[in-house]
């Protein structure tokens, strides 16, 4: 298991955490838990992710939560995507 700590600017409560937990979920699957546990912090708008780093790696992670709308580290929000999260979450 691999344990990083991500900036994520937009992290401002618990539903755009959810937004970034949901997400995560798509990717994992019965058999393979890939993204093994989330620690958001909303003070300090960062996230402690625990994931199975023979299954994905740093970059996929920030890649998944730039395509829910919210930069992960120096990786942008796909275009389009923040228009879509909740008022509190831009």
């Amino acid at each position: 298991m691999v344990t990083v700590e991500i900036s994520i600017p937009g992290l401002k409560n618990p539903d755009c955490g959810t937004i970034i937990q949901n997400n995560f979920n798509k990717y994992n699957t019965p058999k393979i838990t890939i993204v093994q546990n989330v620690e958001f912090d909303f003070g300090t708008r960062t996230a402690l992710i625990t994931y199975d780093g023979r299954h994905t790696a740093l970059r996929n992670i920030q890649h998944w939560i730039a395509e829910v709308g919210f930069q992960a580290d120096d990786v942008a929000p796909f275009p389009g995507t923040q228009e879509k999260l909740p008022e509190g979450c831009r």
